[in-house]
């Protein structure tokens, strides 16, 4: 016969059985045994806060960066409402949390209806799973179901109501309930098919990559899919640091979700593959029921339709496989791709999103202070925001390198969460570096948690961004054409503050001591509150009046982009349905070639398409004098430069100079400049087979088949040159990567006949 426990013992068992590691809270007469049961656990450990806010909002950080449930804990009625607004933040951001609270015993009550709120009832619209535990011995399902709950997508928020006398009674004892992963539904066959034609048949795809898409498998497929169909992309700002946004086809972040740099290229992509968005994030951009511009939603949930989000296809399933399984169907660029727009609008964005960074004023501009945060921030570290004026700025300009190193709210929004979230964060986390940054408005509602952080050793640093007033707000209400009225306030001595609740205080006094302060703390132990006064008024100048006339000067560059002159045929899909294949570990993410930008004409030129000639890979548009004639209208359809006999010398006498590096060079890194060649000739596909169309008068099949084989020629020598390459009459050491630099290795080499260079690059 199984020996009695107390439930509260049985409960907090199966809690360690699903691998909770903190519970965050507060204590209540109505949850002391839960409390004494904690007490005797050897996994858990219990962090007190200052307010059940904080609690919640640090729960909803555990599962938002584990992907598992964070556990709070409260008392009934004051305590059990505090959680509301942690509830609605998990909710719509898709954080799994536990919520707990006590409450008056349900069998033998005699104090009526002293602090008693219906708990239940008011967590059910905010709630993936609620229920007032009635007996002891259900706690263990109980625990197991909700957590299946709240871990299956989309994750989110659970409550147990724990009456004071369930969890004080006697119940037998059973080990916890067995945990095991559960597998994502995949997606339909037919889906992955049309989803496959929508791709292949666009002209200029663009992929965007939202909060649902903010999972380590998922992360994994999609820079595979990025880097074998060479698609540029852009993130929401809840799919930032997905994929690392060194990426050379990283575009940017809509910040916004109108009329920034990201739009340009989202307005123009005949197809955007929208992966893991959700309605309640700030719009990454707006459909309109006349664009042109089509929305493939991929998700674990189908879309939902709204006014200005209404896609053209489905696909409803684990992102990651579906991912895996469209780029394992397309496999490569599409030759029609046209991404020249995109890569010039990342050109411009990457010059002008970060202006005004190393601006010398003081207080500093948002731009400076994220510039340096990002500067002392190592590649792991991570950034925890409040929400504040500077939030858009962080979205806009801050680069992250991985998965939840920078996180943001922009589904609830709310202020306050800022300071908890980096306390989890380090908690869970301690060898990594953690800076809090929260305006002072967000960082007065919870600034009492420092005390947590000093209480419980974390080192922990937290930059308050002070502009003695809600910023956001302020912006808001001059761009409504409000008076500006309502919104300042009077805030405490930081630094004074800080050294109250046992911290270190730190106070940016000019211009000189931003950089260096910030790379002091950020090693040093302990908590410590940095105040940096920041000025926001640049900002409304900036995202409005100048912005506009900077997207302005960024469409006059938009090209004119052919039209394809024949339906592009789709690959046959696969057969079945595979699982995703593991990404082999790497140090950082492998990227995809670098798109090399060369003009047909310089800016600013119109008529017939003008072509210089290259001296040492310098364009120069010399003159008109060969005149290409297209044989179907008898007009210009290119003019190009004529090199004359002293330009060739010059040709020759450069590439003999350069003879002497590229000997010396390793053979990966000459496969790199061939590799350059290709990718070019690849992103100008299209307009090389409608010059070849023109030219000759052939089928435009004819001339893209011979545009495929020049790039088949490239690549068939850049291959040859990864093994071996002959230089002078000598062949070469093997070096076919640069893993081997440094090493020796030793061959018997038997040349059979001389390598057919010529033969290899002759082309008509």
């Amino acid at each position: 016969m199984a020996a009695n426990v107390r439930a509260s013992d049985s409960f907090v068992e199966s809690l360690e059985n699903e691998g909770v590691e903190f519970v965050f809270g507060l204590p209540g007469e109505e949850n002391l045994d839960v409390l004494d049961s904690l007490r005797k656990s050897k996994k858990i450990k219990l962090v007190v806060c200052k307010h059940e806010q904080a609690a919640g909002f640090m729960a909803a950080t555990i599962g938002r960066i584990t992907g598992k449930i964070g556990v709070c804990l409260s008392t009934l009625g004051p305590g059990a409402t505090n959680f509301t607004t942690c509830a609605a933040y998990s909710q719509l951001g898709g954080y799994p949390m536990m919520m707990i609270t006590g409450q008056k015993p349900i069998r033998a009550s005699k104090q009526g209806s002293f602090q008693i709120v219906d708990v239940v009832q008011m967590m059910t619209p905010l709630c993936k799973f609620t229920k007032q535990v009635s007996e002891g011995e259900l706690l263990l399902s109980l625990v197991r179901r909700s957590t299946k709950i709240a871990e299956s997508e989309k994750p989110g928020p659970v409550h147990l109501e724990i009456p004071e006398d369930i969890a004080g009674e006697s119940v037998p004892y059973h080990p916890p309930f067995p945990v095991f992963p559960v597998r994502r539904a995949i997606a339909e066959m037919k889906a992955i098919d049309a989803a496959v034609k929508m791709i292949v048949e666009a002209r200029s795809p663009l992929l965007c990559i939202a909060a649902g898409a903010n999972r380590a498998r998922t992360a994994r497929a999609l820079r595979q899919f990025v880097d074998a169909l060479e698609i540029p992309f852009i993130t929401t700002q809840q799919g930032k640091g997905v994929i690392d946004e060194r990426h050379p086809l990283f575009i940017g972040t809509a910040a916004i979700s109108a009329n920034d740099y990201v739009h340009c290229a989202s307005d123009e992509a005949d197809l955007i593959i929208n992966c893991g968005h959700d309605t309640v994030e700030k719009p990454p951009f707006f459909m309109h029921r006349s664009g042109k511009t089509k929305v493939l939603h991929i998700n674990f949930y189908p879309s939902e339709v709204d006014e200005v989000y209404f896609p053209h296809g489905d696909v409803v399933g684990d992102i990651a496989n579906a991912i895996w399984q469209i780029k394992e169907t397309i496999k490569e660029r599409q030759p029609h791709w046209d991404f020249r727009w995109f890569m010039t609008v990342k050109e411009f964005a990457d010059k002008h999103v970060a202006d005004h960074w190393e601006d010398t004023r003081y207080p500093f501009t948002p731009q400076r202070v994220i510039a340096a945060i990002r500067q002392a921030m190592p590649e792991d570290g991570v950034v925890c925001l409040d929400n504040g004026m500077y939030k858009v700025w962080f979205a806009r300009m801050y680069k992250t390198y991985g998965q939840n190193t920078l996180l943001l709210d922009n589904a609830l929004a709310t202020m306050g969460a800022g300071l908890p979230s980096a306390m989890a964060v380090k908690l869970k986390y301690p060898d990594r570096k953690v800076f809090g940054v929260c305006g002072d408005g967000g960082f007065a509602m919870n600034s009492q948690e420092i005390a947590t952080a000093v209480e419980h050793g974390i080192d922990l640093t937290c930059i308050v961004l002070n502009d003695n007033a809600y910023g956001m707000i302020e912006w808001k209400q001059h761009t409504g054409g409000f008076q500006k009225w309502g919104l300042g306030i009077v805030n405490p001595d930081f630094v004074a503050l800080a050294e109250s609740f046992g911290a270190h205080g730190h106070r940016v006094n000019s211009s000189e001591e931003l950089e260096p302060t910030l790379e002091k703390v950020v090693n040093l132990k302990g908590v410590h509150i940095v105040e940096i006064p920041v000025d926001y008024t640049l900002s409304t100048e900036i995202l409005g009046p100048v912005l506009a006339e900077r997207v302005k000067e960024l469409l006059s560059l938009k090209p004119q982009i052919p039209v394809a002159r024949e339906p592009v045929p789709v690959p046959t899909p696969m057969d079945k349905e595979p699982e995703p294949k593991p990404a082999e570990p790497a140090p950082g993410v492998v990227p995809a070639p670098v798109p090399v930008k060369v003009e047909a004409a310089p800016k600013g030129s119109t008529g017939p398409l003008k072509y210089p000639y290259y001296i040492a890979n310098v364009p120069v548009f010399a003159n008109e004098d060969l005149q290409v004639i297209d044989k179907a209208t008898g007009e210009v359809h290119a003019v190009c430069a004529q090199a004359d006999e002293a330009v060739v010398d010059k040709a020759i006498a450069a590439a003999d100079a350069a003879s002497k590096q590229m000997a010396a060079m390793p053979s990966y890194k000459r496969k790199a400049v061939l590799e350059r060649a290709v990718v070019e000739m690849k992103e100008r596909f299209e307009e090389l087979a409608l010059a070849l169309c023109a030219e000759a008068g052939k089928p435009i099949k004819d001339a893209r088949g011979e545009v495929g084989r020049l790039i088949d020629t490239f690549t068939i020598v850049f291959t040859c040159t990864k093994l071996c390459l002959p230089i002078r009459n000598s062949l070469k050491v093997l070096q076919p990567c640069s893993r081997v630099q440094g090493f020796h290795r030793s061959s018997d080499v038997f040349r059979l006949e001389p390598f057919p260079w010529c033969r290899l690059l002759t082309f008509p």
